[in-house]
């Protein structure tokens, strides 16, 4: 993904094989001036289970989908 604004920004998605809905921690994409020009955070994530992941994900009831 690009062009996404600076924030405060969740992922929710669905398995489909399951059926089961799943949102991540809250994490911020920050855009920093810099003496060269401008920053932006280099965040990627995994949304399958993985020991030492980089993100936690919660389950998530189907009316807050």
């Amino acid at each position: 993904m690009n062009k996404i604004e600076p924030g405060n920004y969740v992922i929710k998605y669905k398995d489909i094989k399951s059926g089961c809905n799943s949102k991540s921690d809250p994490f911020d994409v920050e855009q920093i001036q810099t003496a060269q020009g401008i920053q932006y955070s280099d965040i990627s994530l995994t949304i399958y289970t993985m020991f030492n992941g980089n993100m936690d994900f919660e389950r998530l009831p189907e009316n807050a989908f």
